[in-house]
Parts: structure tokens; sequence; C-alpha cells
């Protein structure tokens, strides 16, 4: 469901493939959890052949927002 419509599950492989056809660098990271205590991720996408500059940019998000912070009960 997103904003309370049912969407295709196979929609979200689309939106993957786009990044991996045009051989684009991407790193998915979390931000935390949602209001509702669900996890939230984002998709850092770089230029072709600058894998390196996509992990320093979510290495520094990363120390900006706190990091992996382990969901309650995890482990």
């Amino acid at each position: 469901m997103v904003d309370n419509e049912a969407q295709d599950y196979f929609q979200q492989l689309f939106w993957a493939g786009v990044i991996t056809v045009a051989h684009l660098p991407s790193i998915v990271f979390p931000t935390g959890p949602s209001p509702a205590g669900l996890p939230i991720g984002l998709q850092a996408v770089g230029a072709e052949f600058n894998d390196y500059c996509t992990i320093d940019f979510t290495r520094l998000l990363a120390r900006e927002i706190g990091g992996f912070v382990p969901p309650p009960n995890y482990g």
C-alpha cells in the first residue's frame, strides 16, 4: 500500500532495474524507523564508475543521521 492505494509488488523491481541497466553504482542504507516503527531505507545512486564516491557519501550521511540503530528486541 502506498498512500492507501494497492501497488503491484513487482513495481519495485522496475525502479531497481533502471539503476542496474544503466550500470550505475548504488547503495541502499537505513535512515531509521517511520512514526509507525517500520524501517525506512533510501538508495543513493552515483555516476558510472564512481562506486567509491557513492560509498563515501553514505558513510558521511550515516555519521550525520546516527547510522544503523537496531530495532527493539533485535538479535
